[in-house]
C-alpha cells in the first residue's frame, strides 16, 4: 500500500488507486501519514479533523471515521483479525508505514541520497535520484485537506526539500549537457522563488550554455531590477561573478566534457560467510545495489520483490556480501535458500541450518526466535513466495525477539510483515537502437563468453532480439546465453521468440522449476480462480495496456468490470503483472505482462478455449475507441491521441487481427479514421503496411475499397509519392463522390465527405497543390451538403492555401478572415492551415518577421491539437528566420527539424530551398556559435515532451 501525499492525498494498492471519500476521512489519514509511523493521540486526530472546534461527540465520530478508514485500506480484513495497516496503541493510533511507502518519506530519503551523490561528484547519480524524487511531487502537499495547524509546518518542510532537490537536478542537467531542460525547469521556479539567487545564477548559466549569451545578460539585469525594487539590495557575489563570467565568455562556463563511465564495483569477498563461494556480479544493478545495501538495517525486514528470474537472488547475495565486514553484524551473514522447501513446517529448520542452530523439535519456531535473541547477524531468506503466509508469521516472530537481527528476503510478492520495507526489482529495459550499452546486452555477452571486441554489429542486433523476446528478464537472458555456446545467435533468437518459456536451467540446479514456464506456474498456482481468469485473458493485450482495456477483455460474467482493478493489483502483487508509471500527470497507469509470463497466460487462454472470444472483445474495444474519438482538429483530439498512445500496442494488434477477418470494410474504415493520428503522431511507417494490406483485402465492398484506397493514397501523398497517390485517389474519388451525394443509400455520406477532405489535406501536405485545390473544392461542397460544417471550414482553409501563390496578400487576408469566423477557435486543423497560409503569404510579400510570427502560431496550434509531426514546419520557420536576419535562431530551428526528421525516419531537408538558406545562416555566425545553436535545437527534440518546444524554437 503506497501513500501519495506530495499533492492531493491518494492511496494506491499495487499502483491502482484506493477509493477514499469524505474530507474528514482524508484529514484523519493525512495526519497519520504525516507522522509516518508515530503514534497520534485521539486528541491530536480530533484537532486535525475539526481544527480546534470538535462536535459534542467527537470521539464517537472519530471512531466511525477510523472504522471507515480501516475498511478502505484493508477491505479483506475480518472484524476480529489483528490490526494491520492502522494499528491501535495505548496512546492512540498509528499507521504501519513500513508496510508500504509514503511519498514524503521516500522524498526525504532520496533528497539525502542526491545530496550525497552531488558531494561525491557523481552528477549522473544525482540527476537520476533527484529526477525520480521530483517525479513524486504532484502539487501542494496534502492539497484539499483542511488547513489545520499541523499542516502548514509539514508543507513548509516539504517545500524546502523540493527546492533543494530542484537545484540539485538543475545543476546535474547543466553538467550533463542538457541546458535547455535546465532553463525550462528554472522558469517556473524563479516565478515561485524570485529572490533565490542561486536559481537565477543557474538560469544565466543555462542560457549561456544554450547559446543565448544576450538573454543570459538580460536575465541578470532582470534579477538586479527585482532585487532592487522588492528588497532594496544589489545582487550577491554568486550572481555578480556569473555576470562577469558571461560578459567575458569565460571558458569555465562551457559545457563540461562527459566523464567516462565508472567500472563495476567489487562486491567484496564471499568465502566463509555462509553465502555461495562463487560470486556472481549483478550486471546493470548498481543503483538497486546501492539502494538495497543502504536500506538493510538491524531489526527490520527488507524484501526484494519482483517476477521470477528478475535477479532478486543475485542482487540479495551481492548486497549481503558487501555487508560481511559491517560492524553491525558481528555474528555473520547467512543464507537460507527455500526454493526446494514445499512444507511451511520445515522453514524454521531450514533457517536454523543456515544459522548453525539446533532447535527444539516440539516448538521449532519459538525455539528459533529464542535462539536468535541478542544475535547480531544478517539473514538472507531466498525464494519465500511459495511459503506465504507461514514464512511471514515466522519472520515476524523472530524479529519481535531478535531486535538486532536484519533480514533480507526475496519473494515474488511482499511478505506482509509489520515494518517490512519493500524494494521492487524490475527487468532490464529492452534495448533500443544498437543496444550495445544496455545492461541486458552486457549480461548476455558476459554469460555467453562473447566479448565486446568479438561481437560485431550483426551479433549485437541478434542479442537485442533475444533481450526483447525475453522482455529484459535477466534469468531468461542468462539461460539464452547458455544456448549461444552451442547455437548461432540467430538460432537462439528464433527459439526464444517462438517459445520464451521453454528456456531450461542448468541440469545440475537443485530447483524444481526447470523452465521459465515452470517458474511462472509456481506463482500462477497461488492465484485465486478469478485472478487466474484475468491472468490468461490479459494475454490478448499487447504491452503496455491501460486498465480500461483490461476491463474490456475481462468480460462480465464471470469477471465484473469493477473487480478488475483489485484483481490487477493482486496479480501485480504476485509479480505476474508489471505496473508502469504513467510518466506525466493525469496519464493513465499502464500494465504489462512480461513476454515469458504472457506466453504462459496465452497457453492457459488457449487451453480454456477462450482465445477467439477474448481477442474479439479486444478488437471491439479498439474499434469503439477509434470510432468515438474527435477527429480533424476538434476539441479533445489531443486527449484522444494520448488515449490511443496509451494502448497503441493493442490498437496495432487489433488492426492485425481485423486484417485477417473475412469482411474487410471494418478495418478499412478503422484505418481511415486513424489517418490523422498516424500522421500527427509519427506512426506513418508502421501504418503504411496496414494500409497496403487493407487496400488488397479480398473482402471489401465497393465503398470499403474506396475508403481503403483513399487512406493509402493519403499516406503516399504525405510522403510526396504523388504518382501512387494519384492512382489511389483516382480509384477512390468517384465512389466517395457518389456516396457523399447520397446516391449510395447506406448512411455513409459523412464518412465519404470526410475522406474526400482527408485526400485534399494530404495532397496539400505533399506539395501537390493543384490536386489539393480540386479535391478541396468538391470536399467543401459535399461537406456542407451533409451538414459537416467543421470539415467544410477545413476545406475552405485548404482552398485559401491554394490561392496564396497567385495573390499572396489576398491569401494572408483570407486566412485572417477565416481565423475570425465563429467557431474557428474550436477548429484546430482549419486554424493550422490558415496560419501556415499566412506564413507563406507573408514571406512572399517580403515580411519575414510576420512569417516567423505565423509559423509560431502554427507550431502552437499543432502541439495544442496533439500533432507532433512538425519537422516540415520547423524547417519552414528556420528559413523565415534566415530571411529575417536571425541566423542563430534559424540554426537552432534547423537543428531541431533535422533531429525530428531523423527520429521519425524522414530524409532531411524536406524542401530544396533549405540548403542555401542553411549555408547563409552558417555564414552569418562563427563556426562555434553555429554548432552550438544547431546542437541546442537537437537537444530540444531529444528532451521530448519534457520541454515546451515553443519556448525554445
Amino acid at each position: 500500500m503506497d501513500f501519495r501525499d506530495l499533492g492531493p492525498l491518494q492511496v494506491e494498492n499495487e499502483g491502482i488507486p484506493v477509493r477514499l471519500t469524505g474530507r474528514r476521512l482524508l484529514s484523519v489519514l493525512a495526519v497519520l501519514v504525516a507522522r509516518q509511523g508515530d503514534v497520534v493521540t485521539v486528541d491530536g486526530l480530533i484537532d486535525a479533523v475539526w481544527d480546534g472546534a470538535p462536535p459534542d461527540r467527537a470521539e464517537a465520530a472519530l471512531d466511525s471515521l477510523l472504522w471507515r478508514l480501516r475498511k478502505a485500506l484493508e477491505p479483506a480484513r475480518a472484524p476480529r483479525d489483528p490490526d494491520g495497516l492502522l494499528r491501535t496503541e495505548a496512546a492512540g493510533y498509528r499507521l504501519e508505514a513500513g508496510r508500504g511507502e509514503i511519498d514524503s518519506a521516500a522524498f526525504a530519503r532520496e533528497a539525502a541520497a542526491a545530496t550525497d551523490a552531488l558531494r561525491a561528484g557523481d552528477h549522473t547519480r544525482a540527476l537520476d535520484i533527484s529526477t525520480r524524487a521530483l517525479g513524486r511531487w504532484r502539487g501542494r502537499p496534502y492539497d484539499g485537506i483542511s488547513d489545520a495547524g499541523w499542516i502548514a509546518a509539514a508543507r513548509e518542510r516539504l517545500e524546502a526539500v523540493r527546492i533543494d532537490l530542484a537545484e540539485i537536478r538543475i545543476g546535474a542537467l547543466l553538467v550533463a549537457g542538457r541546458p535547455e531542460e535546465a532553463v525550462a525547469d528554472l522558469v517556473p521556479l524563479i516565478d515561485e522563488y524570485p529572490f533565490r539567487e542561486h536559481l537565477r545564477a543557474q538560469h544565466m548559466l543555462g542560457l549561456y550554455r544554450s547559446g543565448r549569451q544576450a538573454e543570459a545578460l538580460a536575465a541578470y539585469a532582470g534579477a538586479r531590477q527585482v532585487l532592487d525594487a522588492e528588497l532594496g539590495v544589489e545582487p550577491g557575489p554568486e550572481l555578480v561573478a556569473m555576470h562577469a563570467a558571461v560578459l567575458g565568455q569565460d571558458p569555465a562556463l562551457d559545457l563540461p566534457r562527459k566523464a567516462a563511465p565508472a567500472g563495476p564495483v567489487d562486491a567484496g569477498a564471499l568465502s566463509g560467510t555462509g553465502l555461495p563461494a562463487r560470486r556472481v556480479v549483478p550486471i546493470g544493478r548498481a543503483a538497486e545495489s546501492d539502494a538495497v545495501t543502504a536500506a538493510v538495517r538491524p531489526g527490520r525486514l527488507l524484501t526484494l520483490v519482483g517476477p521470477m528470474g528478475v535477479g532478486k537472488t543475485t542482487l540479495a547475495i551481492a548486497c549481503a556480501a558487501g555487508l560481511v565486514d559491517d560492524e553491525r553484524y558481528p555474528d555473520g551473514v547467512h543464507l537460507a535458500d527455500l526454493s526446494a522447501v514445499a512444507d511451511p513446517a520445515a522453514v524454521a529448520g531450514e533457517l536454523a541450518a543456515a544459522l548453525g542452530l539446533t532447535l527444539d523439535p516440539g516448538s521449532p519456531a519459538r525455539s528459533l526466535a529464542a535462539s536468535l535473541a541478542g544475535r547480531r547477524a544478517l539473514l538472507v531468506v531466498d525464494n519465500c513466495e511459495q511459503l506465504l503466509p507461514g514464512i511471514a508469521d515466522l519472520v515476524a516472530g523472530i524479529l519481535s525477539t531478535a531486535v538486532d537481527l536484519a533480514v533480507l528476503a526475496t519473494s515474488r510478492e511482499e511478505l506482509g510483515v509489520p515494518g517490512e520495507t519493500v524494494v521492487r526489482i524490475q527487468p532490464f529495459p529492452v534495448p533500443g537502437g544498437a543496444g550495445a550499452d544496455s545492461p541486458g546486452v552486457a549480461l548476455f555477452l558476459d554469460r555467453s563468453g562473447l566479448s565486446d571486441d568479438a561481437a560485431d554489429a550483426g551479433d549485437i542486433a541478434e542479442v537485442v532480439r533475444i533481450c526483447a523476446a525475453l522482455d529484459g528478464l535477466p534469468l531468461g537472458i542468462e539461460l539464452a546465453a547458455r544456448r549461444a555456446r552451442f547455437l548461432s545467435l540467430a538460432e537462439v533468437a528464433a527459439g526464444v521468440e517462438a517459445e520464451p518459456g521453454a528456456l531450461t536451467r542448468d541440469p545440475r540446479s537443485p530447483r524444481p522449476d526447470r523452465t521459465l514456464h515452470d517458474g511462472i506456474e509456481v506463482s500462477h498456482r497461488t492465484c485465486r480462480p478469478d485472478e487466474q481468469v484475468l491472468h490468461r485473458r490479459l494475454s490478448a493485450l499487447s504491452a503496455p495496456f491501460t486498465l480500461g482495456l483490461a476491463r474490456a477483455v475481462a468480460g462480465n460474467p464471470p469477471l465484473a468490470a469493477d473487480l478488475v482493478p483489485d484483481l490487477a493489483a493482486a496479480l501485480a502483487g504476485r509479480s505476474l503483472l508489471a505496473v508502469e508509471p504513467s510518466g506525466r500527470p493525469g496519464a493513465p497507469t499502464r500494465f504489462r505482462q512480461l513476454l515469458p509470463i504472457r506466453a504462459h497466460a496465452a497457453d492457459a487462454l488457449r487451453a480454456a478455449g477462450e482465445m477467439s472470444e477474448i481477442v474479439g472483445r479486444r478488437d471491439a474495444h479498439v474499434v469503439a475507441l477509434v470510432a468515438d474519438g474527435p477527429r480533424r482538429g476538434r476539441p479533445g483530439q489531443r486527449t484522444w491521441y494520448e488515449a490511443l498512445d496509451a494502448d497503441r500496442a493493442s490498437v496495432g494488434a487489433a488492426i492485425e487481427s481485423l486484417l485477417t477477418a473475412p469482411d474487410g470494410d471494418p478495418v478499412a474504415l478503422l484505418l481511415s479514421r486513424l489517418a490523422g493520428y498516424v500522421h500527427d503522431r509519427n506512426h506513418a511507417v508502421e501504418a503504411r503496411r496496414w494500409l497496403v494490406a487493407a487496400d488488397r483485402h479480398p473482402g471489401l465492398s465497393e465503398f470499403g475499397a474506396a475508403t481503403a484506397a483513399a487512406a493509402l493514397g493519403c499516406s503516399y501523398a504525405i510522403a510526396r509519392d504523388n504518382d501512387r497517390a494519384a492512382d489511389c485517389f483516382a480509384r477512390a474519388e468517384p465512389v466517395l463522390l457518389a456516396a457523399a451525394d447520397g446516391v449510395a443509400d447506406d448512411g455513409r455520406a459523412v464518412d465519404a465527405a470526410g475522406a474526400l477532405l482527408d485526400m485534399a489535406c494530404a495532397a496539400w501536405l505533399g506539395d501537390d497543390w493543384a490536386r489539393a485545390v480540386g479535391l478541396a473544392t468538391v470536399a467543401a461542397d459535399r461537406c456542407r451538403a451533409v451538414g459537416a460544417d467543421h470539415e467544410a471550414m477545413i476545406a475552405d482553409a485548404v482552398l485559401i492555401a491554394g490561392g496564396v501563390f497567385a495573390d499572396p496578400a489576398a491569401g494572408v487576408a483570407a486566412a485572417e478572415a477565416l481565423l475570425a469566423r465563429p467557431g474557428a477557435d474550436r477548429n484546430g486543423l482549419a486554424t493550422l492551415f490558415a496560419c501556415g497560409t499566412a506564413a507563406i503569404g507573408s514571406a512572399m510579400t517580403g515580411d519575414p518577421e510576420a512569417a516567423v510570427r505565423w509559423t509560431g502560431e502554427a507550431l502552437r496550434c499543432s502541439l495544442a491539437i496533439g500533432a507532433e509531426n512538425i519537422g516540415g514546419l520547423l524547417e519552414q520557420r528556420g528559413g523565415h528566420l534566415v530571411r529575417a536576419g536571425r541566423p542563430v535562431e534559424a540554426l537552432r530551428c534547423f537543428g531541431a527539424a533535422a533531429a525530428h526528421d531523423r527520429r521519425v525516419g524522414l530524409t532531411w531537408p524536406q524542401h530544396p530551398t533549405t540548403p542555401p538558406l542553411l549555408s547563409a545562416a552558417r555564414a552569418g555566425v562563427g563556426d562555434q556559435e553555429a554548432d552550438q545553436a544547431w546542437s541546442a535545437g537537437e537537444r530540444v527534440i531529444a528532451a521530448g515532451r519534457g520541454l515546451r518546444l515553443t519556448d525554445w524554437i
